[in-house]
């Protein structure tokens, strides 16, 4: 799992949960988050150890990922609400799983040439097919250009979250700034936050974290749905992207 996917992973978590809060209001049982003694996080006196910072991502260093699934919680700080979604992903699948404000799950599964929207108490699926990705790549090859840039990002020294070793990442930019937790074993994101004129805007936890352990009917229908169609009118607009 490249830092391109895992970053895509992070960036498609933010955009799922932007778009419900604006438009709608194989691992092992050491793989899940397990609570950490004290604090939930404490950061280490000494930040020359661990692995340079550059090659966190690495994929001959970290621990190959097949799959992970976890649950995703956004905090918008600055009006104090929470969002949260459930994840699967395992090679070119992904399932996300969130509940409209209404209190009605929303299952999407994305498949490389399609994605369904599930709506589980109608028992019906809307069916959207995807343009061909034609420069698709191995999604567990890493570049040198694909490192960590030391011109952009400051090593913040190593962390505890969850009980998990991080190394704490940060980058400022003018009037914004980030601090990314990322899981030293796996070279993932544990947890992110923002800032906007220093003051914290969001955050962005990823918890109950499996690794190699989603199996592949993880992503298939639920029995008894029925699948419909997007109009072809429509169709054509969506597949051209």
């Amino acid at each position: 799992m490249s830092q391109r996917f895992r970053l895509t992973v992070l960036l498609l978590a933010l955009a799922l949960v932007a778009a419900m809060v604006a438009g709608c209001g194989g691992g092992t049982p050491a793989d899940k988050d397990q609570p950490a003694a004290g604090s939930k996080q404490a950061v280490s006196d000494n930040k020359d150890t661990g692995v340079p910072l550059a090659d966190l991502f690495v994929k001959e260093r970290v621990k190959k990922v097949d799959s992970m699934s976890f649950d995703s919680i956004f905090t918008d700080q600055a009006n104090n609400q929470k969002t949260t979604a459930k994840m699967w992903i395992k090679g070119q699948q992904t399932k996300v799983q969130t509940t409209d404000p209404a209190g009605n799950t929303i299952i999407n599964i994305m498949k490389p040439d399609v994605l369904y929207m599930v709506m589980p108490a109608e028992k019906t699926a809307m069916k959207y097919p995807l343009p061909k990705d034609k420069e698709a790549k191995d999604p567990v090859t890493i570049t040198e250009s694909e490192k960590w840039n030391p011109a952009y990002f400051k090593d913040g020294g190593r962390v505890v979250v969850d009980g998990k070793q991080c190394r704490l990442v940060e980058h400022q930019e003018q009037n914004w700034g980030e601090k990314y937790y990322i899981w030293e074993e796996y070279g993932f994101p544990v947890k992110v936050e923002t800032f906007q004129d220093g003051k914290p805007l969001n955050v962005m936890e990823f918890k109950n974290l499996t690794v190699n352990s989603v199996a592949d009917s993880e992503f298939e229908l639920p029995a008894g749905v029925q699948v419909m169609d997007l109009p072809v009118g429509i169709q054509g607009s969506f597949s051209d992207g």
